[in-house]
């Protein structure tokens, strides 16, 4: 590994009071990419465990038996009765399984490089290479990579490193599991779209039967079980699977309607929701009494113009919007119309693989705050075509209203959404069809957009034929809150149903003695809330994630911004990350975070997450990863997110670790609380702003200056949001003067204790 001075662009590094103060200073300078001369080899060696005089030195702490790790009432993982926190990583994958001959090796490397917590991820894939789920069926565990995984977890623990095990990541059913349509249930793990394990009771089975296989066999090299081994820190049910994100993603709907469930599973949500209204509401009369309150007629207020084409002032009324090189042309089209003599034609002469890039829009709006309206429109296209409709702001920061993705075909359709306007937007606001992704040619007509109708039980749907219909998240705003509430409350409930059967199996059953969480990826307050159930709270985070065009995982198509996070006015990943994710009294870890390689402005990322993690007193920080593959001694970077042969990072390790497990950075003291309302959650989609990370009821870089934790998800009314409004928007100072943000000079500064 050769580090490029240019390339790691890192300005001015100065460390005064070693361990007790460090000021970091990163100055972002647009240095174009070169060829140089004079650079060195800076290898630090995969096998390294020998200590160093001007590196922290991390001995050996012995993993004693019967000491588990456990929680506070102050939101502390606790040993032995003291809080301790994690500086770790993941091995994922092939990266789990080394050969017996290379593990301690590795695991003392961890140690020397201050790691003291491994989390184990994709160890039940099915890509082909190493698993523990490779037969015929994923009902019996590999002899062969469990004996690799069993010996590992030896050798970490005889380096006093803990370990996170993570249960249900990228598991694909096979038929010999006897699950039914394994087939398609097998495009649930390629698509990494699993909600279905929350539901189906024959997956929830096969996901216990996993777990205790995993957890309750004695690993021959450490003479214990897991669960009664206290080398296992923490247990993870499911990565990044939420039912609510994918209600919000539109997706609990069949394949052939642009859905991701096979019919099976859309009749068992079905059988679910009807069950749940049947137990509350326990006549259809009293349903329809309760859904039917303040229904309105739609179709007021028209505001688009020309939306039949009748007209020939095409270019006056519509803007066509071309990026990153896709290109299109538009037309009155009198061959075809849905309605009258003419549409318009859209024809995409070029894609990119990117919706966004191809944009034909019309851009004077005019809408009003809190007022929900309906779009609706005719569409085929030249074959079965996937696109984006949404309505935004046509003016920075291009705030969105709500949106919807549609598969087109070649016969002419209607389709609809509604959403709610966040803001009064006088004329600047667009409604923007997204067309870019491939070469095709479109047709629309009889676009509109007006006041929403808000409606209750349709008239087809009655609860005795136990046929009222799941709706949607994003036409939410077309039905009355009661319907809303309920639809809300189903997911929520039964994504907490979820989470506290499986805790109470791992921990009543199986005698897990550690603390245990349900997901992470949350997409706002209500994921949040049903998984307040769990242990402690976790959540991921990138910055400059790779995209991937056309090819997913590619290592060839891929694209990023290559833009540094410390000149971003918007606080980069730490937002969403933080604020209002941390649940008073429970722990809360990262169990992934990376600046992905080839970004040229890496060096910032283990410096932002050790300071803001500091701050907000985060008890767990894994850097996402340490190796995903069983190659372990070239000198190569060898993904988008691997480090362990990455100088940029492995160089700040020691310090960091140091610095981080033995709470040198105070954190925030003056924290805030937020409470919330459940009637208040239920209704969020009403009010969603389409953000990728869920709805915003508060100004979330308010976690650049304080701590923002929620004090429940069940209080009698919404507390300390208006509070929560006012940020600065370009220096941050933290309420302990410990970081000091200056996005306009791109210069991060962390003083210490």
């Amino acid at each position: 590994s050769i580090i490029n001075q240019n390339m790691i662009n890192i300005n001015n590094i100065l460390f005064k009071k070693f361990f007790h103060t460090i000021i970091i200073l990163f100055l972002s300078v647009n240095i174009p990419a070169q060829t140089f001369s004079g650079g060195f080899n800076f290898n630090l060696p995969w096998n390294d465990s020998t200590s160093q005089n001007f590196l922290p030195k991390f001995p050996i702490i012995k993993i004693e038996d019967g000491k588990f790790v456990t929680t506070d009432a102050n939101g502390n993982f606790t040993l032995n009765g003291k809080p301790i926190r994690f500086w770790g990583s993941n091995v994922v994958a092939g990266g789990a399984f080394p050969q017996k001959n290379l593990a301690a090796s590795i695991a003392g490397r961890m140690r020397k490089f201050g790691i003291n917590l491994i989390r184990f991820h994709h160890i039940d894939n099915d890509w082909g290479g190493p698993s523990l789920l490779t037969g015929v069926d994923t009902r019996s565990l590999n002899p062969t990579y469990l004996d690799l995984l069993d010996n590992f977890i030896a050798r970490l623990k005889e380096n006093g490193i803990f370990i996170n095990m993570n249960l249900n990541v990228s598991r694909m059913f096979k038929p010999f599991d006897g699950v039914a349509y394994a087939d398609s249930v097998r495009n649930y793990g390629t698509d990494f779209f699993k909600a279905v394990t929350i539901f189906d009771p024959y997956l929830i089975q096969l996901q216990k039967e996993y777990a205790q296989q995993l957890l309750t066999h004695i690993n021959p090299y450490t003479g214990k079980a897991l669960v009664d081994d206290p080398v296992m820190a923490m247990v993870e049910t499911n990565n990044e699977n939420s039912l609510y994100r994918a209600w919000r993603d539109n997706i609990l709907k069949p394949i052939k309607s642009g859905g991701k469930l096979v019919f099976h599973h859309v009749k068992m949500l079905d059988s679910l929701w009807n069950a749940f209204l049947l137990k509350k509401y326990q006549t259809n009369e009293n349903l329809k009494a309760s859904w039917n309150k303040n229904i309105l007629i739609s179709g007021l207020n028209e505001q688009i113009k020309n939306g039949g084409f009748e007209f020939s002032n095409l270019r006056k009324d519509w803007a066509l919007e071309q990026h990153s090189g896709a290109t299109a042309d538009t037309s009155r089209d009198n061959s075809t119309s849905y309605k009258g003599n003419f549409s318009v034609k859209i024809n995409v002469t070029k894609g990119t693989g990117t919706e966004w890039h191809i944009q034909f829009k019309q851009p004077t709006l005019t809408l009003k705050k809190d007022s929900s309206y309906t779009v609706t429109f005719a569409a085929k296209s030249d074959g079965q075509r996937q696109i984006n409709v949404s309505v935004m702001n046509d003016l920075s920061p291009w705030n969105g209203y709500g949106g919807k993705n549609y598969v087109i075909s070649n016969q002419w359709n209607v389709y609809s959404f509604s959403f709610k306007a966040s803001e009064t937007n006088n004329g600047t606001a667009r409604l923007t069809f997204q067309l870019g992704k491939e070469k095709a040619t479109f047709w629309f007509d009889e676009i509109s957009v007006t006041k929403a109708s808000v409606k209750g039980l349709l008239d087809d749907e009655n609860l005795n034929n136990k046929n009222v219909r799941r709706i949607e998240y994003a036409d939410c705003v077309s039905y009355s809150d009661e319907r809303v509430k309920d639809i809300s409350e189903f997911y929520i409930k039964l994504q907490q149903n979820f989470f506290k059967d499986f805790f109470a199996f791992l921990k009543n059953t199986l005698k897990v003695k550690v603390p245990i969480v349900g997901t992470n990826w949350n997409v706002g307050v209500a994921d949040l809330a049903s998984m307040n159930v769990g242990d402690y709270v976790d959540n991921h985070s990138y910055w400059d994630h790779p995209q991937f065009p056309n090819i997913p995982w590619s290592s060839t198509d891929w694209l990023i911004n290559n833009k540094p996070m410390v000149k971003d006015a918007s606080g980069g990943t730490i937002p969403a990350l933080f604020a209002g994710v941390q649940m008073q009294g429970k722990p809360f870890t990262i169990s992934e975070y990376n600046h992905a390689f080839p970004n040229q402005y890496q060096s910032e990322a283990v410096n932002f997450i050790l300071g803001y993690s500091s701050f907000h007193n985060a008890n767990g920080i894994m850097i996402f990863d340490y190796n995903g593959s069983t190659n372990w001694s070239d000198d190569k970077i060898e993904s988008y997110f691997s480090i362990h042969r990455n100088p940029i990072f492995m160089a700040q390790f020691p310090l960091a670790s140091f610095i981080y497990r033995n709470f040198l950075i105070p954190e925030s003291i003056s924290p805030k609380t937020i409470n919330y309302n459940f009637e208040t959650i239920k209704l969020l989609p009403k009010n969603d702003t389409n953000d990728w990370s869920g709805t915003v009821l508060f100004n979330r870089k308010v976690a650049l200056i304080n701590s923002v934790k929620v004090g429940s998800y069940e209080s009698n009314t919404d507390f300390g949001l208006s509070e929560l409004q006012n940020a600065p928007s370009t220096i941050f100072i933290t309420d302990n003067g410990a970081i000091t943000w200056d996005t306009n000079l791109g210069v991060l500064s962390i003083k210490g204790k």
